[in-house]
């Protein structure tokens, strides 16, 4: 819908700019944009009436959204009036561009609608938290939206600076995750190159296979180690995420409501197919090299791709891993504007620098240290829990697979009396393919893995009940002897 609004602090807007500030990936329509002309000829005219309510703000959403009640319907609606245009019949060349009827889209013209900056907040908010209202929750959303409403307008705040805040918290939740996957895919890293460099540590292995299932122990412990030394310097980076605890009832209930858990593991092991796209990296490079300065060169180009480039595809891992939670409304503006404590949030969101963020992250990286020293022993004790015995036998048994492909793979090749170049280049396309499913099940198995063993203990506790239902102690033999004790406890009478 093309009306020009006019804020309750004197800028004019229109209803499309309004529309834009809603969103957090929005932007504003250039000032001074072309109005529409109504044409007034006398001969046949039509009356067009048309209700400005809160629901046209909604247009072009693709989320569907719950109808309002009345009372939030009125709010939508403060400010607004009934627009009667009386309107000539048109002939083409007297009026403006043709545009389709979606609420969004009519043009009626150069009236101007008064707007309270309140009023537009709380369109705006709504669009925020659209994705989450439903016919059971709306009345509740609409006394939380008006709630925050109220205090940003207190708070001198507009749509346009409460969209730049916002948007800033999005952009650096984004850098935040690159950098935290780069930094918890390191261990990773590190155990891959020490693979290579330290013989040693696969000495004992027999068959390319059992080398493989070394490799994935030794990686699977180095990335679970890892993680528990780096849970506090990479923990608590995401403006736009909060735990159900921390947020409103209505929003808690709400997020609850996005936890699709096997839609997410599907997610995330899509997410780290980035180590395929290593993979494939390693297979244009490797076998050039090989050609060229032979195979214990490509051998040790090989390694350091696989070494250095981890932390990259981690990296490149978590950034798709925020775009799905952001696609489906896991985490955004919402999160923070549900919380109790919203208002201190933003305050410090609005204050917040990318200098700032920069220098958090240097301190994190300076208690490295600490952490290394408290948390290795927490970590190694993980080792042990059934979640990571788990995950990680799915990886050795994995990398087992691998390794033992790519062995019988260069045999044949060998046989086939192909030059080390291409034997190279056969050996690392077999491991970029079988080695995909590998880190798609890993994944998937870190993140089904607790319900998957709490659903197994419950079905051992209902077996384990069953069993002693049917056999008590009586039925299997066992006797009992009454024995009567004296009421001084003195032992039994004689």
């Amino acid at each position: 819908m093309n009306l020009d609004l006019l804020s309750a602090k004197g800028k004019k807007i229109t209803s499309d700019e309004q529309l834009a500030l809603s969103r957090i990936g929005g932007s504003p329509i250039a000032e001074g944009s072309p109005q529409p002309l109504i044409p007034k000829t006398a001969a046949s005219r039509k009356k067009l009436s048309t209700i400005f309510s809160g629901k046209h703000f909604f247009g072009s959403s693709s989320t569907a959204k719950a109808p309002l009640s009345s009372t939030a319907e009125s709010s939508a609606m403060a400010g607004a009036s009934h627009i009667a245009i009386e309107m000539g019949g048109m002939r083409a060349d007297e009026a403006g561009p043709t545009a389709p009827s979606d609420a969004e889209n009519i043009q009626l013209g150069q009236e101007v609608i008064q707007i309270p900056n309140r009023d537009a907040i709380s369109t705006q908010l709504r669009e925020i938290f659209a994705p989450h209202i439903n016919e059971g929750n709306h009345e509740a959303f609409e006394l939380l939206i008006n709630e925050r409403a109220d205090r940003l307008d207190a708070k001198g705040e507009t749509p346009e600076t409460i969209h730049q805040i916002l948007s800033k918290g999005t952009n650096m939740d984004r850098v935040a995750q690159a950098a935290v996957g780069y930094v918890r895919s390191v261990p990773f890293g590190i155990a891959s190159r020490l693979l290579d460099a330290k013989q040693v540590l696969t000495a004992a292995a027999k068959t390319p296979a059992q080398g493989g299932a070394i490799a994935g122990v030794f990686s699977g412990a180095a990335d679970t180690v890892g993680a528990k030394i780096l849970e506090k310097s990479t923990g608590n980076t995401q403006w736009m995420k909060a735990d159900a605890e921390q947020l409103e009832p209505v929003m808690a209930e709400a997020k609850g409501a996005t936890g699709n858990l096997m839609k997410q593991a599907l997610e995330i092991s899509a997410s780290f197919q980035t180590y395929t796209g290593r993979n494939i990296l390693r297979n244009a490079v490797v076998p050039a090299v090989a050609k060229k300065a032979g195979a214990a060169a490509a051998t040790e180009v090989d390694s350091w791709i696989a070494a250095a480039g981890g932390p990259v595809a981690g990296a490149a891992a978590y950034v798709a891993m925020n775009a799905f939670n952001e696609k489906n409304h896991r985490v955004g503006p919402e999160y923070l504007l549900g919380r109790p404590d919203w208002e201190m949030h933003f305050d410090s969101l609005k204050k917040a620098t990318w200098t700032g963020a920069g220098i958090n992250g240097l301190k994190r990286a300076a208690r490295l240290p600490v952490d290394i020293a408290m948390d290795t022993l927490s970590g190694t004790r993980e080792l042990l829990t059934a979640k990571r015995i788990l995950t990680n036998g799915v990886l050795a048994g994995g990398f087992a697979g691998v390794s033992a492909a790519k062995a019988a793979a260069g045999i044949a090749a060998k046989k086939a009396g192909l030059d080390p170049a291409s034997i190279s280049a056969i050996q690392q396309t077999v491991g970029t393919i079988t080695s995909a499913p590998v880190f798609a099940a890993w994944t998937m198995t870190d993140v089904l893995a607790d319900t998957a063993i709490d659903r197994a203990g419950e079905a051992a506790n209902r077996v384990g009940d069953v069993i002693h239902q049917s056999n008590p102690p009586m039925a299997a033999g066992a006797e009992y002897h009454v024995i009567d004790m004296p009421e001084d406890n003195r032992g039994p009478a004689a």
